[in-house]
């Protein structure tokens, strides 16, 4: 089954005191490109994350964010050297202006700067088992849309080459006449022109037979057919098959375009164009394929 590189996948995750939201998108890319976007302090993850990601998936550019909704490690921190220049300018002007009594505590509670609210860093023990789990669940939604979209796309290429089997068909049906035609125009010509030419010398066989070797289209038809089938077998394998699926269309544009210089007929070329039309279809859609 195909698999495509484009979808998205979500989590909350948490325990006791800490929650977070975990958000994954994956859009097509020649190879596996992770992006992460953590919040503070959890950089010494990422490998552990990435980990996660290289395990289901081998192309994509998959991005994966985390947003701390609850974490309940917070810590008030107390900023003392800048508390005591308040506490000396607040003497010098208690002495300036002769103020009895002491200086209340309270005055430092609205000065910015002193008093901190912050947060211990993360604990690997405390949070990864939890944000692990979540991150698996965003990951396996991930997998199940990019399986659901491959899915979409495994019938549109199975659809455009049974159009190419079908113009192929047709093909095979116009080749022998167009290289009759061709055969039987080079004779009528040559006898047009020379008028006493025995059209059983050796000579004239072994150029006519060369001839109808240039407009054979035979060999090239075995090989399109081949790589048809090659490429109908792909879309049933697993796995990363994006690149092969691409490399098989190229061949089969090779065939088509070479086919359609030989024969030089109307009934091969139409054929031909519903061919490359199919082509161009399949080679647009199989760059989202994994």
């Amino acid at each position: 089954m195909l698999q495509s590189m484009t979808g998205y996948g979500y989590c909350r995750t948490g325990k006791e005191g800490v929650s977070f939201f975990i958000e994954i998108k994956s859009l097509n890319s020649k190879f596996l490109d992770i992006f992460l976007k953590l919040p503070e302090g959890m950089t010494f993850l990422e490998d552990r994350i990435k980990e996660v990601i290289q395990q289901k998936f081998d192309r994509g550019r998959i991005s994966l964010s985390i947003i701390e909704e609850q974490y309940s490690g917070k810590v008030l921190s107390v900023d003392i050297a800048q508390a005591r220049k308040y506490h000396n300018a607040f003497k010098k002007l208690k002495e300036k202006l002769d103020i009895s009594g002491e200086i209340d505590i309270g005055l430092f509670r609205d000065i910015p700067h002193i008093f901190r609210t912050g947060k211990e860093g993360y604990s690997l023990s405390v949070i990864w088992p939890a944000l692990k789990k979540g991150i698996e669940k965003a990951v396996l939604m991930l997998e199940v849309s990019r399986n659901k979209e491959g899915r979409k796309i495994q019938r549109a290429l199975a659809k455009h080459a049974a159009g190419i089997s079908a113009a192929v068909l047709k093909i095979e049906e116009h080749a022998p006449e167009a290289v009759k035609f061709h055969k039987e125009k080079l004779e009528h010509t040559l006898k047009e022109f020379l008028p006493e030419l025995n059209l059983n010398s050796p000579r004239l066989v072994e150029e006519l037979t060369l001839f109808a070797s240039r407009v054979d289209i035979s060999e090239e038809m075995m090989r399109l057919k081949a790589h048809l089938q090659s490429f109908l077998g792909t879309l049933e394998l697993s796995g990363s098959v994006g690149r092969r699926l691409d490399f098989i269309a190229q061949e089969m544009s090779r065939e088509i375009n070479t086919l359609s210089s030989k024969a030089n007929s109307y009934a091969v070329s139409s054929q031909s164009v519903l061919v490359k039309e199919e082509l161009e279809k399949i080679r647009e859609q199989v760059q989202n394929v994994e």
